[in-house]
């Protein structure tokens, strides 16, 4: 089997099926190929396959199964999401309306996936996108003096999930069981610290890196959400009213993001960095049975607001 040339395509690099190459011959390709293949992704952070036809949620777990690495669970997770079958989740269900801002998934957490893998079952009408955003080029385009804290003390996040009724995420859907004992114990894994409330609900802080050398290419890479856990990527009518809910105590937010010394960070730094995410933004139009494979820690993702009907599905491996 010939090597299939990679062209980029609106940003993105893509191998584009050649003829009629099934699934199964793709895979074989990507074994026979696997370190020209990796070469490519640590070079570009995600490569996106086009007309092989991963168009449902069956055929995309088939190849999910194929794949030599660990498939995980969204445990921790922050987005609302429908997990499909074992190890395969709708990307996100967040309102078609709001954009999702840039980020490395699970960026927050101690325990990271590596890969990213999503495929186009019904691309949207309109807009829709999946956004890309290098983040060894987000880093070296920061101003060196926002970077420092940020190296130096990393980011604590603060999390409050509710118990089944509230805003955001309940502690049920984030950590896919209704067993405190198990959030306990992950907690204490995690080097979380979790305390329950009177009122249902639990309240999360956690520290993680501001930035991050990566693991093959060690390339300094930016490498968390403070910007998407911060109030101020709200807007202002939303930020108020959360709030007014939190009554003032910034822990109580539904998320929230402080330098790693605990120290307030303003917004006018958080703006900075969606503005620099904003100068290296890749758009690229999903068609029906595109699987996209991203390195996490290389590309951060987003979403743009969309109409009419658009369901990607996602899967993370370690």
């Amino acid at each position: 089997m010939n090597w299939i040339e990679p062209t980029p395509v609106q940003g993105v690099m893509t191998i584009t099926n050649p003829s009629d190459m099934s699934m199964a011959q793709l895979f074989e390709y990507q074994q026979t190929h696997q370190d020209t293949l990796e070469a490519l992704l640590n070079e570009h952070g995600a490569i996106l396959y086009r007309g092989f036809g991963v168009n449902d949620e069956g055929i995309f777990a088939d190849y999910m199964a194929l794949l030599p690495q660990t498939p995980l669970n969204y445990i921790d997770g922050n987005s609302p999401r429908t997990q499909l079958s074992d190890k395969v989740y709708t990307s996100t269900e967040f309102p078609a309306q709001y954009p999702i801002s840039m980020h490395n998934e699970l960026s927050y957490s101690s325990a990271w996936p590596s890969r990213l893998y999503f495929c186009c079952v019904t691309p949207a009408q309109s807009e829709g996108h999946t956004l890309l955003a290098d983040c060894r080029k987000v880093l070296a385009d920061l101003d060196p003096q926002l970077v420092a804290p940020f190296a130096e003390h990393g980011v604590r996040y603060s999390r409050f999930l509710h118990g089944g009724v509230g805003v955001g995420p309940s502690w049920q859907q984030t950590f896919e069981t209704d067993d405190k004992a198990a959030v306990e114990q992950f907690c204490l894994d995690g080097q979380i610290q979790c305390q329950w409330l009177d009122n249902g609900g639990v309240q999360l802080l956690q520290q993680a890196p501001g930035t991050l050398t990566h693991p093959v290419t060690a390339e300094q890479v930016w490498f968390n959400q403070a910007d998407q856990f911060h109030p101020s990527n709200q807007p202002a009518k939303i930020r108020t009213t959360l709030e007014m809910l939190a009554k003032g105590d910034p822990l109580m937010m539904p998320t929230n993001a402080f330098y790693g010394d605990g120290s307030e960070i303003a917004d006018e730094v958080l703006d900075s960095v969606r503005a620099t995410f904003e100068r290296h933004l890749i758009r690229f139009d999903w068609q029906k049975g595109d699987l996209l494979w991203v390195d996490n820690v290389l590309m951060a993702h987003g979403r743009s607001p969309f109409s009419g009907e658009r369901k990607i599905l996602v899967a993370m491996t370690k």
